[in-house]
Formats: C-alpha cells, sequence, structure tokens
C-alpha cells in the first residue's frame, strides 16, 4: 500500500522493529528508490520505528535511486557481503551468509 492511505494508516502506529527494501545505498544520499510514493511511505515508516532494519544485497551498494527515503543513521543494514568498510562508519552493518 502506497500513498496517502498509506500514511494516514501509518500514523496510529508505532513500530519496535521494521524491515525495509531499498534500491540503492550511498554514503550521502542514504537510502534510496525510484518511486517518489514509496520513498513517503517509508520515510514515515522509518520514523515510526524504534529499530530499522535495511535488507540489501551487494549490488545496491554506492547506488542512488531518484527519491532518498532515508539517512544511513536511521537504520541497520543486512547483507550478504559489504563491499566496503566505510558503511560501518555510519551505521551498523549485519553480513549475514546468504545460503
Amino acid at each position: 500500500m502506497v500513498g496517502s492511505e498509506a500514511l494516514h494508516c501509518l500514523g496510529k502506529y508505532n513500530f519496535s522493529k521494521g524491515f525495509f527494501g531499498t534500491n540503492g545505498i550511498d554514503r550521502k544520499a542514504g537510502y534510496s528508490t525510484p518511486d517518489p510514493t514509496e520513498a513517503q511511505v517509508k520515510r514515515e515508516a522509518f520514523s515510526r520505528c524504534k529499530t530499522a532494519y535495511v535488507l540489501a544485497d551487494p549490488s545496491k551498494f554506492n547506488l542512488i535511486a531518484p527519491v532518498s527515503f532515508g539517512k544511513l543513521e536511521q537504520a541497520e543494514i543486512i547483507t550478504t557481503r559489504l563491499g566496503s568498510e566505510s558503511y560501518k562508519k555510519y551505521t551498523k552493518v549485519w553480513e549475514v551468509d546468504g545460503r
């Protein structure tokens, strides 16, 4: 669900944990997606999470999609392989076995 209805519904809730996908992760642009309405919903959901996690495969790092929805500091990253250790300066990174 995206758009104004999704934003209205999200406004009623608070979350202890949230898990998000992304199309791009960049040190300056943060987390990004090509869809403005999706970005708007993700921004709202991020703000309502005690702890947010972004799930990303290695191909998403150093990519910038058209619309940013969060700064690196706003979520921990879960990935199978981190190409650049520099991301650990901004947030906690969990490298997991992808098997």
